[in-house]
């Protein structure tokens, strides 16, 4: 329904909302594992309650990493093994 500037400006305004989510994500995931971390878990008293909130900050850099390839590199070709779901036109 957009014509192609548009849906540029839209996919980099996506791209860019992202890229902050992912940042907010490291951001404040590393300082929750940073404070959590003395703290233990009752059942399992050797281990650190900041070990549980490790994949947050963890998940931030690998999405910003995904945002940056996107950028980079641009959408993946129709012919992907991501586009793998979708009908083959023949």
């Amino acid at each position: 329904m957009l014509n192609e500037t548009n849906r540029v400006r839209m996919q980099r305004t996506a791209d860019v909302g992202m890229a902050i989510i992912a940042l907010f994500m490291m951001k404040w995931g590393v300082q929750l594992v940073q404070i959590t971390w003395q703290n233990t878990i009752a059942e399992f008293p050797g281990l650190s309650v900041g070990v549980t909130y490790l994949p947050i900050p963890a998940a931030g850099a690998i999405t910003l990493l995904f945002v940056i390839e996107r950028l980079w590199l641009g959408d993946p070709p129709p012919t992907s093994f991501t586009f793998r779901d979708q009908p083959q036109l023949d």
